[in-house]
């Protein structure tokens, strides 16, 4: 079977207060590009009995993502973005692939960069760079049903 999703078939939904909040899910339609990072730590396990190779193990896991977004101050998902990277407060963010029973990463984030961009040629926009924090629900893989 072909993949045949493109990355603008994604969905990233918001959450302001966080995944366990009840302010409802809103889709974030103002970003561009997205990338989601998700990564382990590498323990060392090796022991003499490795025959001279290195071994390691799975450790601890990490999520990051990073999305930009039109430079607009009077969107309230720009403003709740850029108001979570001044005062430190997290948000829930859904990184769902698309699909009518979505997969994806559901967790709250803290806004770790706020990037603005002024390029000469193009519309002034905001780097984000987002990693994944336990606040009161740990993060979580949402599988299709």
């Amino acid at each position: 079977m072909a993949n045949d999703k493109l990355g603008i078939d994604g969905v990233l939904n918001m959450q302001i207060d966080g995944v366990s909040g009840i302010d409802g899910w809103v889709e974030q339609v103002n970003i561009a590009d997205l990338t989601q990072k998700l990564t382990r730590a590498q323990i060392d396990n090796t022991t003499r009995a490795n025959g001279g190779w290195r071994s390691k193990k799975g450790g601890l896991k990490e999520g990051d993502l990073t999305f930009t977004m039109p430079w607009l101050p009077a969107d309230p998902s720009f403003q709740a973005i850029r108001a979570a990277w001044f005062s430190g407060d997290h948000l829930g963010f859904q990184v769902f692939d698309g699909s009518v029973n979505p997969s994806g990463l559901i967790a709250d984030f803290v806004v770790v960069d706020f990037e603005v961009g002024q390029d000469k040629e193009a519309v002034q926009t905001v780097s984000v760079s987002c990693a994944v924090t336990h606040i009161d629900t740990p993060p979580a893989w949402q599988d299709p049903a």
